[in-house]
């Protein structure tokens, strides 16, 4: 298996997701949910529209001296209403001052945490939504959160509150894309087998707008490839033992190959059955042989990837050569060459370093061959220095 880490790491560099996007995501949610609500407010009360204006103005300019006061009510209180909660969601998006001071605050983060524990499921979203705003400040901030919230937030991926269930994915991911330690924390409480099985599960629609696959594949790569070291074998193992299940064309299917590459799910120590080999590369030739483009970052992940993944394939499993040159020709009615020679014209350098690698692999198995695989002077690599990166 390659080691070559340079290699690996400009690919994570060129198609890892910002946790930007995702943040934004969060935002953007929250803004449509405050939307509906000024929408039901003005069907409900034809009347006091100015009311309601004002109360959404103030709602977009808390300041610090607000949160305090927040805190100070809850706290003599011990006990955040949902109107309190959702203020507070409201002040943590608008400013990082207003999540310091909430933080520094003893005993505010725990009166929050504490609407988690009862039945009234409008108490326990509107605390996650608390969470998940406040998620987005610094690492001991999301340390706090993890070590706190953390149980609460793993079991809610098993609810059928769809909006309790986002929220607390994007809390996750939230507090994994900032702290290495508070990734560990929710990784002890088995949360890799729950995230890939939201993540496979291919059996609802594909209405986006109601899905968590694509949030829980988001999650996955942040922990595969942001927070490696913090996996555990059996983690590692649970993705190989079932990466088979996940369809090509499921939502977050573009994530895949990525997880299961820095996943090590190719590993020498990890031999691959004959259904894993002809799964992986039945998924891969799919990608090289119908993706047309180089340009997104969907494409990217897939091809970049595939190619890698296929390089691997060979190296720990030289016999899943004979699968490979099968598939190409029969099921996908193409040959090696017109296969390289297509990805070659993206002319993306980065791209045309993984196909070389991958080149050098089949030539090296070539020797062994009655007939040849390919044959250098049909394929027509770019010139490296007019490539694209």
């Amino acid at each position: 298996m390659d080691t070559d880490m340079e290699t690996a790491e400009s690919i994570q560099a060129d198609v890892f997701v910002p946790t930007k996007l995702l943040r934004d995501k969060i935002r953007q949610f929250s803004q449509r949910h405050r939307e509906e609500l000024r929408a039901k407010s003005k069907d409900a009360l034809r009347f006091g529209l100015g009311e309601i204006h004002a109360q959404v103005e103030e709602l977009n300019n808390i300041t610090v001296k607000d949160v305090l006061g927040l805190v100070k009510r809850i706290k003599r209180r011990k006990h955040a209403s949902v109107e309190e909660m959702y203020r507070f969601s409201h002040a943590f998006l608008q400013s990082i001052d207003n999540i310091k001071i909430f933080a520094k605050e003893p005993g505010a983060l725990q009166i929050i945490i504490k609407e988690l524990t009862g039945i009234d499921s409008e108490r326990q979203i509107g605390a996650v939504e608390c969470l998940c705003n406040l998620s987005l400040g610094e690492a001991p901030v999301c340390e706090k959160i993890a070590n706190l919230a953390g149980s609460y937030l793993v079991t809610y991926l098993d609810s059928l509150d769809e909006r309790l269930k986002r929220t607390s994915l994007w809390t996750i991911a939230n507090i994994m894309a900032t702290s290495a330690k508070a990734a560990l924390v929710v990784v002890q409480m088995e949360i890799v087998s729950k995230l890939w099985n939201l993540y496979i599960d291919d059996s609802g629609d594909k209405d986006l707008t109601s899905d968590f696959r694509e949030d829980a594949a988001v999650c996955l790569q942040l922990l595969v490839v942001q927070n490696r070291q913090v996996l555990r074998m059996e983690d590692l193992n649970f993705i190989k033992c079932n990466m088979c299940l996940k369809k090509r064309d499921g939502i977050g299917a573009e994530y895949h190959l990525q997880l299961l590459f820095h996943g090590e799910a190719i590993n020498p120590k990890r031999e691959l059955n004959m259904e894993e080999s002809i799964y992986l590369i039945d998924y891969i030739l799919e990608n090289l042989c119908t993706i047309d483009g180089f340009t997104s970052i969907s494409n990217r992940l897939r091809l970049l990837y595939g190619i890698r993944l296929l390089a691997n394939i060979l190296a720990c499993q030289p016999h899943a050569l004979n699968v490979l040159l099968q598939h190409i020709k029969e099921v996908f009615n193409t040959n090696v060459e017109d296969m390289f020679n297509k990805m070659f014209a993206y002319r993306s350098q980065r791209l045309t370093m993984e196909l070389i690698y991958l080149l050098r692999q089949l030539l090296s198995l070539q020797e062994n061959e009655t007939q040849p695989i390919l044959t250098l002077e049909n394929l027509r690599i770019a010139n490296m220095d007019s490539c694209m990166t």
